[in-house]
């Protein structure tokens, strides 16, 4: 009795942490994914997205995914990297329920 209320409890609040993080300015990270400098795989990697930690993300941008990278998504999430650097993280690794950025926010 006792281990089904602690998996009950453990279930509720990781659902309660996910939907936490789906506020609208944070991004949640399923797999473990590279951060590059711009919306694309060719551009630099500057950072890690680690799983199961959550992002502060401002908005998304839309990109065709590269026909050789299988799973790629369209949704790029850009996030800040640090206080005065700014990167983008592939749909494919974070999830999130954040706008889409404004013309003057979108690199391309």
């Amino acid at each position: 009795m006792a281990n089904n209320m602690l998996v009950l409890l453990i279930f509720a609040l990781t659902m309660l942490f996910i939907v936490h993080a789906q506020n609208g300015t944070t991004i949640f990270c399923e797999h473990r994914g590279p951060i590059f400098s711009c919306p694309k795989n060719t551009c630099a990697r500057i950072g890690v997205a680690r799983k199961g930690f959550t992002y502060p993300s401002q908005c998304y941008v839309i990109r065709i995914p590269n026909p050789d990278i299988p799973g790629e998504s369209q949704q790029w999430f850009r996030l800040n990297v640090t206080s005065n650097e700014t990167g983008y993280v592939n749909g494919f690794f974070c999830i999130g329920s954040v706008p889409r950025c404004k013309r003057n926010q979108d690199p391309n």
